[in-house]
């Protein structure tokens, strides 16, 4: 998100189209222990909503999976994760995190992992 974006007098976290889906996710697979984690999609202005196609509430996911989509245009996803998950994110991120750096992710791009 564009540090403009997020400083305007528009709220971008509660003046846009926003729906959470709660997931279970795996991060080894079948074969390891499973989270609850919160899928938070935020639609941004223009977006007429958020549609939910291969997920809903419980659903099971595993990295690559299609949740869902935007409806005319994109916008942001916030994935909280508890702590017993045990994500350990890139050092990329947390460099960039702390110098207030936007870190540009694309879809398969790694972000962290469980130790879990």
């Amino acid at each position: 998100m564009q540090p403009q974006a997020v400083n305007a007098e528009f709220d971008v976290f509660s003046g846009n189209r926003r729906d959470v889906l709660v997931l279970n996710w795996s991060p080894k697979g079948e074969s390891g222990p499973s989270f609850p984690v919160a899928f938070v999609a935020i639609g941004a202005m223009l977006v007429g909503s958020i549609g939910w196609t291969n997920a809903n509430q419980g659903s099971s996911v595993q990295r690559g999976d299609e949740c869902g989509y935007y409806a005319y245009g994109g916008s942001t996803n916030i994935v909280v994760f508890p702590p017993e998950s045990k994500v350990e994110w890139d050092q990329d991120l947390l460099d960039n995190s702390r110098k207030g750096i936007e870190t540009m992710v694309r879809v398969g791009d790694r972000i962290g992992i469980s130790t879990a």
